[in-house]
């Protein structure tokens, strides 16, 4: 062997050392953007449910049952808490993240500040609406940083999170949002004693998506394979019975009766059931893409030697 030869080898021995090392680093990034999404869309997750259970607990109240009071006060501190834990999350590592985090949140901080200064001189309906304009805006958000941040495809081993994140971000997002639409109408409806005819219209339509929803849901929960697991299959049927309940409990209490016997408190409890089911749900697909992306990380550092260890 002459010394061109030689040359050539360390050449290709170099040159194979340091596309390994830039396609880990790549890898991690990937990792770590990952990471933050997931944090990022856990937060806004547990966002969404309190500021829907302040939703219902405003309609209840506006509607005219002061016990619910209490119970939003201690709600619009939970929302603030969950806005301050958004402003303290890492946002370098994704674009989309940045943009929320830089300028569309303090927008929407400013939204909610108004509202609830507010609130005391609004309808029920007015205060639904605007609840449900500021969960769209983070609903939307959850979208955008889940389709951004946690389709990893390019992740040995972790393809198969495609088919879970659209169930994480979108499907079980937009069934809680119907059910807590659902919620702050029928807690309205129960604290005034009596059904409009246009919230008679608004149920009617809340029930049939609530029902579409749960079957995409599920359809999406097969397609993802995961009602083969136990625990998720477990979950999933407690969503479907406690939204059961619930839609049971509009029609025979809130659709059929001619005077309405309900108590505000009690049909928020049942609807709040149903939210919180799903929500365990989410959180079971969180951990799951969680481990499964820590799995995949920790194959490409035994693949490759290269690289520096993941901060957990």
């Amino acid at each position: 062997m002459d010394w061109v030869d030689l040359i050539f080898i360390l050449l290709a021995a170099l040159l194979t050392i340091v596309a390994a090392t830039l396609w880990q680093q790549r890898r991690l990034q990937l990792q770590q953007r990952h990471l933050d999404g997931l944090r990022w869309c856990g937060t806004l997750l547990e966002l969404v449910l309190r500021m829907q259970q302040h939703r219902g607990m405003a309609s209840a109240l506006l509607a005219g049952d002061p016990g619910f009071r209490t119970g939003l006060a201690g709600k619009r501190r939970e929302v603030e808490v969950l806005l301050l834990a958004l402003q303290a999350l890492p946002a370098d590592s994704d674009a989309s993240i940045r943009r929320v985090a830089e300028h569309e949140l303090p927008e929407l901080k400013l939204r909610w500040d108004q509202l609830c200064r507010e609130l005391d001189g609004l309808t029920a309906c007015n205060s639904m609406t605007r609840h449900s304009a500021i969960i769209g805006t983070l609903l939307a958000w959850l979208r955008g940083i889940g389709e951004s941040c946690l389709n990893v495809r390019a992740m040995a081993g972790a393809g198969r999170l495609d088919f879970i994140v659209p169930v994480f971000v979108e499907r079980l997002p937009a069934l809680s949002e119907a059910l807590g639409q659902i919620r702050a109408l029928g807690s309205a409806v129960a604290a005034a004693g009596k059904l409009e005819p246009a919230q008679r219209v608004q149920l009617s339509f809340l029930i049939h998506r609530i029902n579409e929803l749960l079957g995409r849901s599920e359809s999406a929960l097969q397609h993802a394979g995961l009602q083969r697991n136990a625990e998720v299959e477990r979950s999933f049927a407690t969503v479907r019975e406690r939204v059961q309940e619930l839609l049971d409990m509009v029609c025979s209490d809130l659709l059929e009766p001619h005077r309405l016997k309900i108590a505000p408190a009690q049909y928020y409890a049942t609807a709040s059931q149903a939210i919180d089911a799903i929500f365990v749900l989410a959180s079971l697909l969180r951990r799951r893409m969680h481990s499964d992306s820590i799995g995949a990380a920790a194959d490409s550092r035994h693949d490759h030697r290269v690289g520096t260890p993941l901060v957990r």
